[in-house]
């Protein structure tokens, strides 16, 4: 029985990451193909594929899905697939269900929307004509966060999203060492003339022992 259960469950998130698939091709062809006028309807599609995907994966019944797997689960090896698979389906879905379908559509609208306002303010120079569209992205991310409980910082709660578990002064600490580290050698070889173009073609064989060379430095 249990079996059964997890293929439903494997059917049921494959039919979420195809509409979240379909929100990607869309993106990319509004950045690529469509027409410049095609971004009001193009943010209404995404709006309406996004909360469809959110609706169908917090559903009360992928939650007791869910629910009656994670024994299951538990039983397998922590790494196996069965494990990984139920384990994670239930981190995502306790954390998408804190957050309404509504908020989650405006967001994808809200997004869209953007992005061809930044296209123009860059070609333009004119990255105050971005302004508004900004702080409504933000304010809407803003009430994102506002959907959890905070421990440390809000931007945890977002950077969650796209790195697992990793804590806004983890990042902190990244970039501060890269400041000290790495701003420095960006003037030196500045100074030296390092950002003059200078063509080269680069063989296969010297492409090869760079990256051998890479690997090799790599921790």
């Amino acid at each position: 029985m249990s079996q059964t259960k997890f293929d439903e469950l494997r059917q049921r998130l494959a039919e979420v990451f195809d509409l979240g698939k379909t929100m990607s091709l869309l993106s990319w062809d509004q950045q690529v193909l469509m027409p410049k006028r095609g971004a009001q309807v193009r943010a209404e599609q995404l709006a309406t594929v996004g909360k469809i995907a959110h609706l169908k994966f917090t559903s009360p019944e992928m939650g007791r899905l869910i629910d009656d797997l994670r024994e299951w689960g538990e039983q397998h090896e922590y790494d196996s697939f069965e494990a990984s698979l139920v384990r994670v389906a239930a981190r995502d879905w306790e954390k998408a269900s804190k957050v309404p379908a509504d908020l989650r559509a405006e967001m994808a609208r809200s997004a869209a929307l953007a992005n061809q306002v930044w296209v123009d303010a860059r070609r333009e120079n004119d990255f105050g004509s971005f302004l508004p569209v900004l702080r409504r992205n933000l304010d809407l991310r803003k009430r994102y966060i506002d959907c959890f409980e905070v421990d440390d910082e809000p931007y945890d709660i977002v950077l969650d999203d796209y790195e697992r578990g990793m804590k806004t002064a983890e990042v902190r600490r990244i970039f501060e060492y890269l400041k000290e580290h790495q701003a420095p050698l960006v003037k030196e070889v500045a100074e030296q003339g390092g950002n003059e173009a200078k063509p080269r073609d680069y063989g296969f064989d010297e492409q090869k022992i760079f990256e051998l060379e890479v690997v090799k430095a790599a921790p």
